[in-house]
């Protein structure tokens, strides 16, 4: 029974272990990577940069060109405009288009997706909002959306189903030819926008849908119908990004299945591809600001960053991509990938939910294992304490390394067993 209880410790603490150890070495040997910030410069028609360094903020230009901070800001008069309006500096126009502070605003497009966003817990019940009752602001309506075999709508003031209003918008569903039951419902569920969107829903086939209320009534739209674009059959979302914006031009973000970005955009749900070549969606930030001359997208992860601006004609412009330093590969990285045979957290960079996640580490990281499995039955049979829970634990440092070694000399050895004389 003790050796039991003690194979039962060990691996107890080196599941402990597995957590705590390496977290306690990256909070020591840590390194901060200041990524660049991005942006695209109306005036040389080409990306610049904002870089930081221990010394301060650089302002440069793809060229390496760098540059003062306000002659910098005059490069970029659509990202800086409050400032050089301040200044009185801001142009009228900027290649032929004329500019001021109120049709900058108006035109700005601003959107954000985390990595865990796309694998995160939720609810599934919508607040439904009247996309059409003539008013300034949007107002909830106290009614909910459960979406699945059929539409299910509910009063939270009464905690009923609305049977029959429910029925008017399943039928509305099913006569524009959605596949029940759906599978994905995305929208903004909130008052703080400029209109409503409603919701985009995918069916069972992995088709695209948009559901409005107007008027208290369903009002339905097939995107692939309206576009008419073939390009929509290449589109199977994973998600999407819906962000109602003041130019009511971007109708929503679609990350598909095969890990491509698409945008959506204006009255004609026209489908537009965004080549990137660097984007993970587990392990990647993306950020779309787009301006009355561009828009541009932007990926981010440990190992890249990569740029791409359109025209507001969304004609593919031009593109941009830069390796960053990432602690994996930097001397403490390899340290650790060594070190450690796997890292156990329980948060993980692409996901919301809480979980057991494993990363495993450097292959070489197995015979730093086998030496210390050596050196510890070296030392134990020195010792003269070499039990069976003992021997079972050498061989259990094979896998757990460090984390093992640690935890093998930390369990006392089982005390010898002693002979009782009967007299």
């Amino acid at each position: 029974m003790i050796h039991f209880v003690r194979i039962l410790l060990f691996l107890l603490a080196t599941g402990v272990l597995s957590h705590y150890l390496p977290l306690t070495y990256w909070i020591a040997f840590s390194e901060k990577v200041e990524a660049p910030y991005t942006i695209y410069s109306s005036v040389l028609e080409d990306f610049a940069f904002y870089r930081f360094e221990e010394s301060g903020i650089r302002y440069m230009d793809r060229s390496g060109v760098a540059y003062s901070e306000e002659a910098f800001q005059k490069i970029t008069p659509l990202h800086n405009y409050l400032q050089l309006y301040h200044d009185g500096k801001l142009p009228d126009e900027i290649r032929g288009v004329p500019i001021s502070t109120k049709i900058i605003r108006e035109q700005r497009t601003s959107l954000r997706l985390k990595a865990p966003e796309l694998d995160f817990p939720g609810v599934a019940l919508y607040p439904l909002m009247d996309s059409a009752t003539g008013k300034v602001e949007l107002e909830t309506t106290g009614e909910f959306m459960r979406p699945g075999h059929r539409i299910e709508l509910l009063d939270s003031k009464t905690n009923r189903l609305l049977s029959d209003k429910g029925r008017r918008f399943t039928e509305a569903l099913a006569d524009a030819g959605f596949v029940f039951p759906a599978t994905a419902a995305y929208g903004n569920s909130t008052t703080r926008k400029p209109y409503d969107e409603g919701y985009f829903l995918v069916d069972q086939a992995g088709t695209l849908f948009q559901l409005q209320m107007k008027r208290g009534e369903p009002f339905v739209t097939k995107p692939a119908e309206v576009s008419a674009d073939p390009l929509w059959q290449e589109i199977h979302p994973r998600h999407i990004l819906v962000s109602e914006q003041a130019n009511k031009e971007l109708r929503c973000l679609i990350i598909g299945q095969d890990d491509s970005v698409w945008m959506v955009v204006g009255e004609g749900y026209r489908p537009v591809r965004v080549p990137f070549q660097h984007y993970l969606p587990a392990e990647s930030s993306l950020r779309l600001s787009g301006n009355v001359l561009y828009v541009m997208l932007t990926v981010q992860n440990d190992d890249w960053q990569e740029s791409i601006v359109f025209n507001r004609s969304y004609d593919l412009l031009d593109t941009y991509s830069e390796a960053l330093p990432s602690l994996e590969r930097m001397p403490q990285g390899r340290i650790a990938s060594v070190l450690f045979p796997w890292t156990l957290q329980f948060r993980s960079e692409g996901s919301g939910y809480i979980g057991f996640y494993a990363e495993s580490g450097s292959p070489w990281s197995m015979l730093l294992s086998l030496a210390l499995a050596l050196l510890s039955i070296l030392f134990s049979v020195r010792r003269g304490s070499w039990s069976t829970s003992q021997k079972i634990m050498s061989l259990l440092m094979l896998p757990t390394g460090i984390f093992g070694f640690v935890a093998y000399w930390c369990i006392p050895p089982a005390a010898p067993r002693q002979n009782r004389r009967i007299s």
